[in-house]
């Protein structure tokens, strides 16, 4: 079936050069072409598309008001937006209702990459899911850690620092930021990983912006998840600390460090996804792990999907660097554990495993490597790795300080 894209824009001579520049595609994308949000919405009435494509600056109906009315409308559909000279405060708008932002001009070529990446996620995954995934306006943070932003954001002295910490522990503030940074729109030299770099991109007046007016991070309501929140964060957080003690133990350099740390922290945050949207159903997951099956097992049986699925997808959809879509993909997938090269993937599936070898077992138990690492080439590491987290374990406990700075 052919997929249909919308592209809204006010100045009629780039719709024609997208008109010409697509026609190769004519067979495997329909497209529709509006000069206003105005028509945009006309056509969403008559039409289903699968991407929306809109302009940023457009008078009368702008991009940001337009996608929240696609939005509404069509909640399943993909939102894409092209930005050229705009303000920040109209991007800022723009994300929650944004899954990527393309920089303006943007050449058939892009697009096309865009379009086809857009494409082969709705094949991956099963309608359910994907309807699940396209109307995600913001993301549930841990109430502690969204009431403490809210509160250094709105006192009379902002510390960066402070910021820094809070973000690079949450993993849904990391991951939006994320999101936005590595737009086009900041025009970055090189992507993004870490939180606090984010953090330094996107500067406390629009961070304060995202969380008090545009509301992109949503304080997670305990009651309505089926999960402990405050036990996810934390495993989440201990497996970020597992990544960083294998990362220092072999010396890695800063970049595949930052990556692994910042993979680490939002690996699960497809769990918190299913559990936040589908809590009926992930009630049913969580009595099916009682009754002794895994994680992914429950969740493909109720879900025909499993979180790693789900948070890749997002991160993919949102255009996070491919590095990160790939370790929390492959974070349950022992196959992985094969490959001679630590890379992202490889060092967040360990200290996943790492994590919770420590949670289920006496400390000097957790030393011998799991089952998953018997006869891979990580095996004889592994008392090695788990001997210096089991030591960085005792110092954080004993250091409240050294605990918080090692958040990134």
């Amino acid at each position: 079936m052919s997929k249909q894209v919308l592209f809204v824009d006010d100045e009629e001579y780039i719709l024609d050069g997208l008109k010409r520049a697509l026609r190769p595609r004519r067979h495997e994308w329909t497209t529709h072409f509006a000069q206003s949000g105005a028509q945009g919405i006309a056509l969403l009435q008559q039409h289903t598309f699968d991407v929306v494509v809109s302009d940023m600056r457009m008078p009368g109906m702008d991009g940001a008001e337009f996608l929240e009315q696609v939005c509404k409308i069509q909640p399943r559909t993909v939102r894409l937006i092209l930005s050229g000279q705009c303000d920040r405060t109209s991007i800022l708008r723009a994300l929650g209702h944004t899954h990527q932002f393309l920089n303006k001009p943007c050449d058939a070529e892009t697009i096309t990459r865009v379009l086809q990446h857009t494409f082969v996620l709705q094949q991956l995954i099963n309608p359910a899911l994907w309807s699940l995934l396209t109307p995600v306006n913001n993301l549930p943070s841990l109430p502690l850690l969204h009431q403490k932003i809210v509160e250094q954001l709105s006192g009379p002295e902002v510390s960066v620092s402070v910021l820094k910490d809070i973000v690079g522990r949450d993993p849904a503030m990391t991951a939006r930021i994320l999101q936005l940074v590595n737009s086009a729109l900041f025009e970055s030299a090189r992507q993004i990983t870490q939180a606090s770099s984010a953090v330094d991109v996107l500067g406390a007046e629009s961070l304060s912006y995202l969380v008090t007016q545009v509301g992109v991070f949503a304080p997670a309501v305990p009651s309505e998840i089926p999960l402990d929140l405050d036990a996810e964060n934390n495993h989440a957080f201990r497996v970020k600390m597992a990544a960083r003690t294998i990362a220092e133990c072999e010396q890695l350099d800063g970049d595949k460090k930052a990556k692994a740390l910042t993979a680490a922290l939002i690996h699960d945050l497809g769990k918190l996804l299913l559990a936040w949207q589908m809590p009926q159903e992930y009630t049913k997951v969580r009595h099916l792990i009682k009754a002794g099956m895994s994680c992914i097992q429950a969740e493909q049986k109720v879900f025909h999907g499993d979180h790693a699925q789900l948070g890749s997808w997002l991160f993919g959809l949102w255009g996070l660097p491919e590095s990160l879509i790939k370790a929390v993909a492959l974070h349950h997938d022992p196959t992985i554990l094969n490959s001679p090269e630590l890379d992202t993937a490889v060092v967040v599936n360990v200290a996943n495993l790492m994590a919770h070898q420590f949670d289920s077992s006496e400390n000097t138990a957790a030393l011998v490597p799991p089952s998953q690492l018997i006869s891979t080439p990580w095996e004889s590491k592994y008392p090695f790795w788990a001997q210096a987290f089991l030591k960085s374990k005792q110092e954080w406990a004993a250091s409240p300080e050294l605990s918080r700075a090692t958040a990134v």
